[in-house]
């Protein structure tokens, strides 16, 4: 796949899961990951929170 197009897609679905199912821990351990990833759209949604 074309990695703009897959992160455009993927994004929101990984923060819905995050916010819907995650656990605590959980959450905590994605919210590092989303801020080392270079994702933008994670990285801001981290320093939103």
């Amino acid at each position: 796949m074309i990695p703009p197009l897959w992160h455009h897609l993927m994004t929101p679905k990984v923060q819905a899961w995050d916010r819907d199912f995650a656990t605590e821990e959980e959450r905590q351990l994605a919210a590092r990951a989303s801020a080392r990833s270079g994702i933008t759209a994670l990285r801001e949604a981290v320093q939103g929170a």
